[in-house]
């Protein structure tokens, strides 16, 4: 009778820990905690975001000179880049962004235009950035 509770011990401290990994941050994206949803990102009036492979807000109004940021609130890497169509006075960038990281801050220092993006890696996200 003894194996048998030792037996019943082992297998419940196996159960235990494996839920407690469940719960563990990877370094590798993510940072979800077993929830797969990655760290998470709120848009500002000068931050945008990329969560469930798709730019938040999908379309952004700004004044002539502000500069904005995109957030990478997904588990695996995106781009944004500006689109090659893009009229006269569109900023020109392509910025890869890894999971939980932030890109580098792009000027709108044109008014009355309306500058389409996207990310290279998902041709499903496409967004766009109008300047008054």
């Amino acid at each position: 009778m003894r194996p048998s509770v030792i037996t019943l011990a082992l297998g419940t401290a196996g159960v235990v820990l494996l839920a407690a990994c469940g719960g563990s941050t990877s370094p590798y994206g993510g940072g979800g905690g077993g929830g797969g949803g990655g760290s998470g990102c709120t848009p500002t009036a000068t931050q945008l975001c990329m969560m469930n492979t798709a730019f938040n807000p999908a379309t952004k109004t700004v004044s002539v000179g502000t500069s904005l940021t995109w957030m990478n609130g997904d588990p695996f890497g995106h781009t944004t880049t500006s689109n090659a169509a893009n009229p006269a006075g569109c900023p020109t960038w392509n910025d890869p962004v890894n999971a939980g990281q932030t890109s580098a801050g792009v000027v709108f220092g044109t008014g009355s235009v309306t500058c389409a993006y996207h990310c290279t890696i998902h041709a499903s996200m496409q967004a766009s950035v109008t300047v008054q």
